[in-house]
């Protein structure tokens, strides 16, 4: 017996086996593609009927799975939602000759660390895109933000330090002063709480999907039987129905009967 392609555009036959050079003989029965669109031995498991699959849905060029973005794409966007944060803090001019003819999400201006001891990491677009928004803005404010002739000037030892910490002083207090009580929370995600449905209580949600404040409420929700009688109201029942009459009574089997037991 012969089987025929899957492919819509093919429609050939293949065997349900295939014997390789060395003799030994394979079983096709699962195979859905013929040779000619799945060669014999590559593991290729895509989908032939399904045209947007693996279709970047920005670029147009090939992603890991339909209707979403590739990493070019999912890399580029992140990166300018996270400059345009940084410089809606600090502003688009230089603190120190006020150049301002950056633009956002474009990284123009470049981060001084005022005490080169406690700086953890460089403030570029790939420490920007690759750590938490947390650690970023931890490290932002031991910055201050210059054009690269002021930054080069400063390292080359014709700008004082003591005018770089002056500065440093008066700019963040001017962006303590506009943002007021959100200056803390600047940038970071609100977080959503709900109420458990089983135990009552206010959680903050980790997922969209998240329903319960824990596994062992969430296992109770799914439950069959929400409310489970007492072990003293089964000992009665079991006595009186056995086992399988009081899984009938709660519309469970009477294996679960036992476990509810233990």
């Amino acid at each position: 017996m012969s089987r025929i392609c899957a492919k819509k555009e093919c429609s050939n036959i293949f065997p349900r086996e295939y014997i390789t050079e060395d003799g030994k003989k394979h079983n096709l029965q699962k195979r859905k593609y013929c040779f000619q669109c799945s060669p014999f031995g590559e593991h290729n498991t895509k989908n032939f009927n399904n045209n947007n699959s693996g279709i970047c849905c920005i670029c147009g060029e090939q992603s890991q799975s339909a209707k979403k973005k590739c990493y070019k794409c999912y890399f580029n966007e992140n990166k300018h939602k996270k400059i345009e944060q940084v410089y809606s803090l600090v502003g688009y001019d230089c603190w120190l000759c006020g150049y301002d003819k950056g633009k956002g999400g474009v990284p123009i201006l470049e981060f001084h660390h005022i005490d080169p001891i406690k700086k953890l990491f460089g403030l570029s677009t790939r420490e920007f895109v690759g750590h938490k928004w947390e650690k970023v803005f931890n490290e932002i404010k031991k910055c201050v933000s210059l054009c690269c002739l002021c930054h080069r000037e400063f390292h080359a030892g014709l700008i004082l330090p003591e005018k770089i910490i002056d500065i440093y002083i008066k700019r963040w207090r001017k962006i303590k002063d506009r943002l007021g009580k959100k200056f803390e929370s600047f940038g970071k995600k609100k977080l959503l709480k709900k109420l458990c449905p089983i135990c009552k209580k206010k959680f903050i949600v980790k997922y969209k999907k998240q329903i319960c404040c824990s596994d062992m409420c969430y296992k109770i929700s799914i439950r069959k039987v929400k409310n489970r009688p007492s072990i003293e109201e089964l000992l009665k029942d079991t006595k009186k129905l056995e086992f399988c009459g009081t899984g009938r009574k709660f519309g469970v089997s009477d294996n679960a009967i036992r476990k509810w037991l233990k």
